[in-house]
């Protein structure tokens, strides 16, 4: 393997936070996109983001698909994954990511969305 390509693959883990242990149901969406913009530890971790530099690549909600409805009364619907970035200068050779992954979960009894396991991952490619 050449030096450019070691360069461009190496990724150097910074910082990762722990997830949220237990799906927070004191607060409910009527949709995965509401939970995206409203959930509460998300809008931290963005605001977190935006404070220390980092921009919005894309985010992206996937859909989780069962062959049939789970049996449980909570259950996992989504994935959200959002791509920051810090913009390097115009001839920098570093850019530093954070890759947030949350999870968002259905409660059949009350009909609404919750957002639990907010993981953050922070690295730097050469």
């Amino acid at each position: 393997m050449n030096k450019l390509s070691f360069c461009l693959i190496s990724a150097l883990t910074l910082y990762s936070t722990t997830s949220m242990a237990d799906i927070d149901i004191s607060a409910g969406y009527q949709t995965p996109e509401e939970a995206l913009s409203y959930g509460r530890t998300i809008q931290q971790v963005k605001t977190m983001l935006t404070e220390n530099s980092y921009s919005l690549q894309n985010c992206e909600i996937n859909a989780i698909n069962y062959f049939a409805e789970p049996s449980a009364d909570i259950y996992k619907t989504h994935i959200v994954e959002c791509n920051y970035y810090i913009p390097s200068a115009q001839w920098g050779l570093q850019t530093d990511y954070a890759k947030i992954v949350m999870d968002i979960y259905y409660h059949k009894s009350i009909l609404l969305y919750h957002v639990s396991d907010v993981d953050v991952n922070y690295f730097t490619v050469y």
